[in-house]
């Protein structure tokens, strides 16, 4: 069965200025603001002089409101239906945010690896850099280990580890091996950061334009 429209009343006051050559008493006669046509949901109004400011008049009106919240889904079994359907929406969407920062969390291991097994990485070693570091992570292992343990819940957070590693060789003299090496390499990898995320922008940007036609 069809469920009941309720209705409920709402007071507006409106303050308008009293027309010239017009009497308060023939506004009163109005059930509407003057000079408008007449609105259905009006179900009463009162006009009266206001005695503070002269040359003015209230407006007190009673508007009919129809709440239609209940009628917004239809039956409870439509709208029981909209609601499953708006979960698994929301579940699809979190799916494809967590099935993207895995593929960027991906691209880190991959950019982290290259580094690693790379002929430089020996400056990046914990033997080479644990004298001067001051702060965590201390080595590019301790960077795998993070991300083995899936303690980066954003990428970001693989960026500024990376960056604190490297400023643990560049304490070095700067015309040490260590920090000539790790300067080279910090700079690449910043170049390569940056590319990296003009991808994921341009990704993100394609999915959007995607998801808006479907």
């Amino acid at each position: 069965m069809a469920e009941r429209e309720q209705s409920r009343k709402k007071l507006i006051i409106k303050i308008s200025k009293i027309p010239e050559n017009c009497e308060i008493s023939s506004l009163s006669s109005l059930n509407q603001p003057f000079g408008k046509a007449k609105d259905s949901r009006i179900l009463s109004s009162k006009v009266c002089e206001l005695k503070n400011k002269k040359g003015y008049y209230a407006e007190a009106i009673w508007v009919k409101v129809t709440d239609n919240s209940s009628k917004s889904c239809g039956t409870k079994k439509e709208c029981e239906e909209k609601n499953k359907k708006e979960g698994s929406d929301r579940k699809r969407t979190r799916e494809k945010v967590c099935e993207m920062e895995r593929d960027k969390k991906m691209q880190c291991w991959a950019m982290l690896k290259r580094l690693m097994v790379g002929r430089d990485a020996w400056v990046f070693k914990n033997d080479i850099l644990y004298c001067k570091a001051k702060r965590n992570p201390k080595c590019l292992e301790d960077i795998e280990s993070k991300l083995k343990k899936h303690s980066y819940s954003e990428t970001r957070e693989f960026a500024h580890d990376m960056r604190v590693v490297f400023s643990h060789a560049l304490e070095y003299p700067p015309t040490s091996e260590v920090h000539r090496t790790a300067r080279r390499i910090s700079e690449g990898f910043e170049l390569g950061w940056k590319s990296m995320k003009n991808k994921w922008m341009h990704e993100q940007i394609q999915d959007k334009s995607r998801t808006s036609c479907l």
